[in-house]
């Protein structure tokens, strides 16, 4: 191949044949680094051909991109061994250039390789240099460009056809996200392409998925949020309308982060056009980055062809355009609900107004009856002094302030000057004056008495206006009602008063510690309570600190570092010790003030003498001890008691059956009825004795709490109780019933004296009874609920008292402990338990117990 000639020359190099006016011009690109070659090319091109051609030479790739960039031709004949870049790599940039023309490869032999590599990458066709001819040279350039210009019809065609039919669906809408939604169903269809998405982005150039057609067996992408910042160098090329078209993603030169983001979308291939629209409302007519359409290929690689650039390209423009108008549209509906609501806002404007015309005189306008309804609410009014007439004119507020008749008119100047009190009246004349002198303005606090004698208070503005010659000539100003503000003031006052007086009486010191500079100021109590005198105290904190006793200092000193930093309030007791040796108790509260930086400023504080109140608690600490003491005490009395009993009463009760079953029926009647007696008398009494030792059991024992099943504690139970369950033929309803954590043997001991009381009283009608649980908040509420004879509201509480019974033994037998036993159960598991009943209408015994510590259970 020939050397290249320099790049000046080759650039000048334009030959051009004068042309017939019948012949048609075109313009070919001939890049070719054999001058020889291009001289042929040139004279086969003017003689053997119908058109005029200009012939655009260029002795190497270099050139040719740039003449290329530079002039669009018709068609380039294009050698494929180039020094520097083959025609493959020369079709591949023509490709990143977006614009597109037919080429004619020219080989220096025949390799169908390298044809068929040219036909794909965009070449029309290939020649070899040995075979051209001028005749055939200028006939395959015809038929090329022929070609090419009917290929770029039907094309042209087609994407107007597509275009128009995506446009049609997507402006049925003005909904953005229908819009978006048949934008990316649309171009899907018609490219036959497994993902379209249209990405937003957010103003940090960040984005979101908004709108997704994608086949099912691909990854749904919809409203994700993508984040990574490893395409932003694409954002330049965006923004000014560049389109990507990437047929691998794999030999597209993109960055190993850029890779991993499509590739976590599944894709290999993918077309991407910004998406480009202009802010109505912004003065740049520079078009902004709204977002991208992109068109993913994920089940293989995909060559982009030039009119899929090109349709995808207008639809971009469609959607934009769709963008703006769904906007607008959007804006409209907005304007036009604004303006409705303007309009209702206006018309109730516009009644209220009219109203207030024909409430009030025909000659105010309704801003003037607002501005007296204002003033009135205020407390506020106005007035204007002519200086020349000495004419006052005053609003109907300034009426109501002073106490006088609007029907008689403003007073005049002097006359309204002797409503005020004396002292005030000399600072009105004198502020007069020098606003009249000097012009500059005022406002004072003035006292007035009104027509009917109250005494009140006003605020008073007055400032100056001047004529067109610097005179002063008129007064304007206002006055503020502050009578309410001077009593609230008053009453503060003698609130202070009292609260000082509190204080002093309350025996209550107080303190403030300025933080930064370490000065701490004390009140005479707080003297007082420390023991000392203001010349024994330095006002600092070590002095503070130093006084309290050894063993609570490191507490109290805590407990100020944790309120300096915010992290609880300051609210500690502690203990002080005088200089004589006197221990007393403190409480101490205080408050952190901070600047509006946030930056500590001081500690204001209060502190009182607990020691009266400490001994007092300790007091009390001994006598709850010493109760407890007497408490275990009884118990261990009652159960001894007990225990002792059992042995004669067990002989007692052996000997009097023994006696029963030897005499019974051999003496007389009478005796016969004094056997029974004495039997019926011990069994009780054994049986007392032993609900009496379950009962002081109860206490005694430390709770073995454990996982307990309720239900199959329950079905335990039942089994208990079949005898009584099967006399009384009741039914026992169970619902499913929780696992807690508790004394197991205590739990079915409350199950069964409550389930066994309600078969005990139980009314004419077949028993029912139920068991149930749900949980509330941190406890199971458990319900035990029977159809018997039911309680009086009345005795409710008594039930649970020990000993206590509601009928006589011949009715019922019992001791009445049973239900005291579940009471002292159900509270050591720090549970409640009540009872809901009327007469006759059955009962709910109700009881409480903890939710499960943990999860495990």
């Amino acid at each position: 191949m020939a050397s290249a000639a320099p790049f000046a020359s080759e650039r000048g190099l334009l030959n051009q044949r004068m042309a017939m006016p019948t012949k048609t011009r075109r313009t070919v690109l001939l890049i070719d680094d054999s001058a020889e070659d291009r001289a042929m090319y040139c004279r086969y091109l003017q003689r053997g051909s119908v058109h005029d051609y200009q012939i655009l030479e260029a002795g190497s790739a270099a050139v040719g991109l740039d003449l290329y960039q530079h002039v669009l031709p018709d068609l380039i004949l294009l050698d494929y061994s180039l020094p520097g870049m083959d025609g493959l790599e020369f079709l591949a940039c023509m490709q990143q250039e977006g614009r597109r023309v037919p080429v004619l490869m020219l080989t220096g032999q025949g390799n169908e390789t390298i044809a068929a590599q040219a036909i794909k990458r965009g070449a029309q066709d290939y020649l070899i240099k040995g075979h051209l001819t001028a005749d055939g040279l200028c006939k395959a350039l015809d038929y090329a460009i022929e070609q090419w210009q009917l290929q770029q019809r039907l094309q042209q065609q087609q994407q107007q056809q597509i275009l128009n039919a995506i446009a049609l669906r997507i402006r049925q809408s003005l909904t953005l996200h229908t819009i978006l939604d048949t934008s990316v169903a649309a171009v899907q269809q018609f490219l036959k392409a497994d993902r379209v998405v249209i990405y937003q982005f957010a103003s940090d150039m960040s984005g979101q998925i908004v709108a997704e057609a994608v086949l099912p067996q691909w990854l749904v992408s919809l409203n994700v949020q993508i984040e990574d910042t490893c395409f932003r160098e694409l954002l330049g090329d965006y923004r000014l309308g560049r389109t990507q078209a990437i047929d691998n993603i794999y030999d597209a030169g993109l960055t190993d982060c850029h890779i991993q983001l499509l590739e976590r979308f599944q894709v290999k291939a993918n077309l991407v056009v910004p998406l480009l629209i202009t802010d109505q409302n912004s003065a740049s007519a520079l078009p902004q980055l709204w977002g991208l359409l992109v068109v993913h290929q994920c089940s293989a690689t995909r060559q982009w062809q030039p009119f899929e650039t090109d349709l995808l390209n207008q639809v971009a423009v469609q959607i934009a355009i769709a963008i703006q108008h769904a906007e607008l549209y959007r804006q409209l509906q907005h304007e036009l609900a604004e303006r409705r609501r303007t309009e209702a806002t206006l018309q109730q404007l516009n009644q209220e107004l009219e109203t207030r015309v024909q409430e009030r005189t025909a000659k105010l306008q309704a801003s003037e009856a607002s501005l007296r309804e204002a003033q009135r609410i205020a407390h506020l009014g106005n007035w204007e002094l002519d200086l020349a007439t000495q004419d006052i004119i005053w609003s109907e507020e300034l009426f109501r302030l002073f106490g006088l008749d609007v029907n008689q008119g403003e007073p005049d100047y002097a006359e309204h000057l002797q409503s005020f009190a004396p002292e005030s009246r000399h600072k009105l004349e004198r502020a007069v004056q020098q606003v009249v002198i000097l012009g500059s303005p005022y406002d004072l606090e003035l006292q007035f008495s009104r027509a009917d004698g109250s005494v009140g208070w006003v605020f008073v503005r007055g400032e100056a206006v001047r004529n067109h010659h610097g005179e002063v000539v008129k007064l304007l100003g206002t006055a503020l009602d502050i009578t309410d503000r001077k009593q609230t003031e008053a009453q503060l006052r003698h609130l202070s008063d009292r609260l000082t007086l509190a204080v002093k009486s309350g025996a209550i010191a107080i303190w403030d510690w300025n933080v930064t500079e370490n000065i701490l100021t004390w009140d005479d109590r707080m003297y007082e309570l420390y023991g000392i005198t203001p010349n024994q105290f330095t006002s600092v904190y070590d002095a503070w600190a130093s006084s309290l006793h050894l063993d609570d200092r490191p507490y109290a000193e805590a407990a100020i570092q944790q309120a300096l930093a915010g992290e609880k309030d300051y609210d500690p007791e502690f203990r002080v010790v005088h200089p004589n040796g006197t221990i007393r108790f403190i409480k101490a509260y205080a408050l952190v003030e901070r600047d509006e930086q946030g930056e500590l400023k001081q500690m204001i504080g209060i502190n009182y003498d607990i020691t009266d109140r400490k001994q007092s608690e300790q007091a009390l600490q001994q006598l709850a001890l010493d109760l407890q003491r007497s408490n275990q005490e009884l118990e261990q009395f009652a159960y001894v008691a007990s225990h002792d009993l059992q042995e004669p009463l067990r002989a007692i009760t052996s000997y009097t059956q023994l006696f029963a079953k030897r005499y019974q029926g051999q003496i007389d009647a009478k005796a016969d009825k004094y056997i029974d007696y004495v039997v019926d008398g011990a069994a009780r009494m054994q049986q007392l004795i032993q609900d009496l030792l379950a009962y002081s059991r109860v206490g005694r024992y430390e709770l073995k709490q454990q996982p307990t099943d309720c239900t199959v504690v329950l079905e335990q139970v039942r089994k208990d109780l079949q005898v009584a369950i099967a006399e009384s033929q009741a039914e026992i309803i169970v619902d499913p019933l929780p696992t807690i954590f508790a004394d197991t043997a205590q739990v079915a001991q409350v199950f069964e004296n409550l389930i066994g009381n309600a078969l005990k009283y139980r009314g004419q009608a077949p028993l029912v009874v139920s068991v149930s649980a749900r949980q509330q908040v941190a406890e199971w509420v458990f319900s035990i609920q029977d159809n018997g004879i039911g309680i009086e509201p009345q005795y409710a509480e008594r039930i649970f008292e020990i000993f206590q019974r509601l009928h006589t033994r011949r009715e019922y037998d019992g001791t009445g402990l049973g239900l005291a036993i579940c009471k002292k159960i159900i509270e050591r598991h720090h549970g409640r338990i009540w009872v809901e009943s009327q007469l006759r209408n059955g009962a709910t015994f109700w009881f409480t117990l903890p939710v499960l510590p943990n999860d495990r259970y």
